[in-house]
């Protein structure tokens, strides 16, 4: 969190863990939120968990996209991809950036 306030450009994506040793994705996506300063960064959140739960949760406080990761680096590579190439860039009508993605 500490980068993003410095005076370093914003990244446009946040790959979130949603279970870190000390801050939860859940916790540390609700800090950002809370700033509009990263308001339009998009936020995709990733556990190798899928609950209906949690992942309405995420909606709600604010990430853009799930993505459920796979043990398979090829198929990691894969929903990688597809994710990022999900993500709006300015211009793009493609995909909005309140739509929510799930990639299992």
């Amino acid at each position: 969190m500490d980068r993003l306030f410095s005076d370093v450009t914003l990244p446009h994506v946040i790959f979130l863990d949603l279970y870190m040793p000390i801050m939860d994705g859940f916790e540390c996506l609700i800090d950002i939120r809370n700033f509009k300063k990263f308001k339009d960064i998009y936020i995709i959140a990733y556990s190798s968990i899928y609950r209906d739960r949690e992942v309405n949760q995420l909606k709600e406080d604010g990430a853009n996209q799930f993505l459920k990761k796979s043990s398979s680096l090829k198929e990691l590579r894969e929903l990688l991809s597809k994710s990022l190439r999900k993500v709006p860039f300015k211009n793009d009508e493609v995909v909005h950036k309140d739509e929510f993605v799930v990639l299992l």
